[in-house]
C-alpha cells in the first residue's frame, strides 16, 4: 500500500519511520478485501462487505472503490 506510505513519508508521521501502519479501526477481512481492491481493481462479495468498504475507501481515499460501495448499497436497497 504505497499511497499510505507515501503520505506517511510526506508527512514526517511515525509510520514513515517506523515502516509499520497500525491500521486498528478496520476488520481484517475488510482489510483483505480492500487490499485486494487496490492490486485488483475488483473486490469479492459486494454488497455484503460494501457499508465496511466504503468507510475504508473514504478514509483512504479510493474514489472508485467508494462509487462501486455506494452503488451496491443503493442497489440493495428495498422499499416496501
Amino acid at each position: 500500500m504505497a499511497m499510505l506510505g507515501d503520505s506517511a513519508a510526506r508527512a514526517g508521521m511515525k509510520e514513515a519511520e517506523e515502516r509499520e501502519i497500525r491500521l486498528d479501526d478496520i476488520r481484517l477481512r475488510t482489510l483483505k478485501k480492500f487490499v485486494q481492491y487496490l492490486y485488483t481493481d475488483s473486490c469479492d462479495g459486494l454488497p455484503a462487505s460494501a457499508a465496511d468498504l466504503l468507510v475504508a475507501a473514504e478514509k483512504y481515499n479510493v474514489p472508485a472503490l467508494k462509487l462501486e460501495c455506494e452503488e451496491a448499497l443503493v442497489a440493495a436497497i428495498r422499499v416496501r
